[in-house]
């Protein structure tokens, strides 16, 4: 019945929270992004619903480490319009505000679906598939973020359109990185099919106020990650593609591939650690990797930190990290024992169990 609740667990350093439900909701719950602020309290954005009924969830974690609780009622961001909200991301401010993008869908889905094998699709929409293909609604990446107060008593400013329709018809899988409160990154697929061209990662620079015009960084990917320092901005991509550029202005840096062989569909995760070198996991023919920049900013070879897959069986998913403050690496995922497609569903098998790692690269094989 498409009620997927969304579960939640703490390591403490030695074992882990038995997994709780995060709110008392029901539904479908996904999607969910969670950042730490400089107290220790975790930050969580969701989706919840499914098609028009979709919104944007934000809670908060009222302790450090694992010693607190979620609030029993997730605050709802307002929609700028009555359709389905996906991907959200969640970036804090230097005083511990949340930042949000999201994807936000033009118009209601069709139904039934409307067929487009003559090319032609109405405002808003674009033909997506073939033989014969569907007018699917465009979509926006949105921005929103919390202007003062705590948690049921602050105010969330927004929402503000970041994307460009005109680019392409789809923004999805966005990131964004926050430095203070007038400093923020987003990086966002933009499909560019309905306009001839393919997906592409592309880029906006936020100064407290607006948004800078989107910039195509080079990359052509399905999903990306988003760091920044003071001097630059750092973009990496789910097929294992760099690029970076000035904060202050100025060409992409030519991509290049810090692996080859990585898989064209899976989130990743990028993280700037203490020491200004550069953390990356992502996917590569299901085995979930781990990059980091040496001194000079060169990427160092890329190593193997899920199980090897054997049989057509392990299959790594989606990794995210974070880094501490002594540099080792947190890195978890999800691991399918299940064979690819096996019944389609892994009834039969444990499927998507969630691991964790703690390492440091060096100490990697």
């Amino acid at each position: 019945g498409n009620d997927s609740r969304l579960r939640w667990s703490c390591f403490g350093g030695s074992t882990c929270t038995s997994p709780a439900q995060v709110t008392d909701g029901t539904g479908f719950q996904g999607y969910p992004w969670i950042e730490t602020d400089g107290q220790g309290r975790f930050h969580l954005v969701y989706s919840h619903g499914l098609g028009a009924g979709r919104y944007v969830h934000y809670n908060r974690y009222e302790a450090a480490d694992c010693g607190g609780s979620w609030h029993a009622s997730a605050e709802v961001l307002a929609r700028a319009q009555p359709f389905s909200v996906v991907y959200p991301s969640v970036g804090l401010d230097d005083g511990d505000r949340p930042h949000v993008t999201y994807s936000q869908a033009m118009e209601a889905t069709p139904n039934p679906a409307v067929d487009c094998s003559s090319g032609t699709c109405a405002t808003h929409f674009h033909c997506y598939g073939s033989n014969p293909g569907s007018c699917i609604p465009n979509y926006e990446q949105h921005f929103q973020k919390r202007t003062g107060g705590d948690m049921g008593s602050g105010t969330w400013a927004g929402p503000q359109v970041i994307s460009s329709e005109a680019v392409g018809g789809l923004s999805h899988h966005g990131s964004l990185v926050v430095r203070d409160s007038t400093t923020a990154h987003a990086v966002w697929l933009q499909d560019t099919w309905d306009v001839g061209g393919f997906h592409r990662i592309y880029y906006a620079q936020y100064d407290g106020t607006s948004w800078t015009t989107p910039e195509d960084t080079g990359i052509g990917a399905h999903a990306a990650d988003v760091q920044a320092d003071g001097d630059d901005a750092f973009v990496f991509s789910n097929n294992a593609r760099f690029t970076q550029r000035p904060v202050a202005g100025g060409a992409w840096a030519t991509p290049v591939t810090v692996a080859s062989g990585a898989t064209t569909i899976n989130l990743i995760k990028l993280r700037l650690g203490p020491n200004g070198r550069l953390h990356a996991v992502f996917n590569q023919e299901f085995r979930i990797m781990y990059a980091m920049t040496d001194g000079s900013g060169a990427w160092l070879p890329a190593k193997p930190v899920s199980p090897e897959v054997i049989a057509d069986t392990l299959y790594g998913n989606e990794p995210s990290i974070d880094i501490d403050s002594a540099g080792n690496a947190h890195i978890v995922w999800s691991q399918s024992d299940c064979p690819f497609n096996a019944g389609g569903n892994g009834a039969e098998c444990e499927f998507g169990s969630i691991w964790y790692l703690e390492t440091h690269y060096d100490d990697l094989p």
